[in-house]
């Protein structure tokens, strides 16, 4: 008999999607599923779609709570699962026909790797394909790098790859070791997860097939302004480092370049968000991060110090909010700090 799978549904005024979403699940071609649909206080009406869905489908299980946030509703997926396999769908994305077969074939060859599908993003109506992965074996430490990153020496996984949709993870290991969402995160929260499960699986895999289909949103979290974005990502960078150092891996070179170059992508989210600098500096702060990129990619040296942490400053100036200013500060103390660590990796080499 074939295993059970819990595929776990978040949802929050989604009226417009989770219909789709919800039937992209039913009418998959693994059909031994339990499809846990999470209410996170709904104020459209999402509620009265899922109530009668689930009227006409005896695997759908509902739940209604308070709105608590995406990381509540998923831990409270989680506690509500009662398979062994475990899937996450955002309520405003949608799969395709054999995504869960697909998927579970992969596990059960190991179960101790997370296999990963390809993405298709969806702006409107235009689908953009994201890169094709043809499943090859990644080393744990550049499996970590690109959930840090996106992108590491020798592991390009694309950015969904620090997103927990379009994966199967192994029940046990996230109730065992009591990895859970972190309730007061709704930035990187992903990321942290991934992290957290990784302590105690191997690697992704990519599995080669276009099974998740992700609608990019205006509004959605990810994408709005965020007042307390300061204290987000240096929530997200502060356990990531706490999880790397749990791990014996802080002073990888790997590690630490991809710490780096999360730190940098933190700051210039910051800026975006703060709406505070001008094009032309955001054009010159680019080249930094692309010179950053194609090292990872082909092992060539950093560039030098001084010119980044002139500009950083330059526009650390520019900057009316105080905790901007002391990110921006820490970030220049970090950063140089890795980049000497880094330059006596590569004189021992």
């Amino acid at each position: 008999m074939i295993e059970m799978i819990s595929v776990i549904i978040t949802i929050y005024n989604a009226e417009k999607y989770v219909r789709q979403c919800i039937e992209s699940v039913q009418h998959q071609t693994y059909h031994n599923l339990e499809i846990i649909l999470v209410d996170d206080g709904s104020t459209d009406a999402s509620g009265q779609i899922i109530a009668e869905m689930a009227e006409r489908d005896r695997r759908i299980k509902v739940f209604t709570k308070e709105n608590g946030g995406v990381s509540s509703a998923r831990n409270k997926g989680i506690d509500l699962a009662s398979a062994d396999i475990i899937m996450f769908v955002d309520s405003d994305d949608y799969l395709a026909e054999r995504t869960v077969e697909v998927l579970y074939e992969s596990y059960m060859r190991e179960p101790q790797k997370i296999p990963q599908c390809n993405f298709i993003e969806l702006y409107g109506c235009r689908e953009v394909k994201g890169d094709r992965f043809d499943g090859s074996k990644i080393g744990k430490v550049d499996t970590l790098g690109a959930v840090i990153t996106g992108n590491t020496q020798q592991a390009t996984l694309g950015i969904m790859v620090r997103a927990v949709c379009g994966k199967l993870f192994c029940r046990n290991i996230i109730t065992e070791n009591n990895i859970r969402f972190h309730d007061n995160f709704y930035y990187g929260e992903d990321a942290v997860f991934m992290l957290e499960y990784l302590q105690y699986a191997d690697y992704i895999c990519p599995v080669n097939y276009y099974g998740y289909y992700y609608r990019k949103l205006q509004g959605s979290a990810c994408r709005r302004m965020k007042p307390d974005l300061y204290c987000q990502v240096r929530e997200e960078l502060y356990s990531t480092q706490k999880i790397m150092q749990q791990m014996g891996l802080a002073n990888d070179p790997v590690i630490e370049i991809s710490m780096t170059i999360r730190s940098w992508i933190h700051y210039r989210q910051l800026i975006h968000n703060e709406r505070q600098i001008t094009a032309k500096h955001t054009r010159d702060s680019d080249k930094w991060y692309i010179n950053a990129q194609e090292y990872l990619n082909n092992s060539r040296p950093m560039p030098t110090t001084s010119k980044s942490i002139k500009l950083l400053w330059k526009i650390n100036r520019m900057c009316k909010n105080r905790k901007v200013v002391h990110f921006v500060s820490v970030l220049c103390d970090e950063y140089d700090n890795r980049k000497r660590a880094i330059r006596r990796i590569l004189r021992r080499e």
